[in-house]
């Protein structure tokens, strides 16, 4: 088995919460199955991750302290 790559999902200008909120409930609507978050590269390359479902369970995503 291997990790397949992510779907493109949407391009972005800005990467903020309440968008990616919206994003991320319009993508479970069209896969209709569980999905964990995204992964995000901005225009420098720079790759995050945004969760909003752990474990199974849906829950606001966290930024992590530096």
């Amino acid at each position: 088995d291997y990790i397949s790559l992510p779907n493109l999902v949407a391009t972005v200008k800005s990467v903020a919460i309440p968008e990616l909120n919206k994003l991320y409930d319009e993508y479970l609507l069209e896969v209709d199955r569980p999905v964990e978050g995204f992964v995000i590269m901005n225009q420098s390359g720079t790759i995050t991750k945004y969760v909003r479902n752990k474990g199974g369970k849906m829950e606001e995503h966290q930024i992590p302290k530096r």
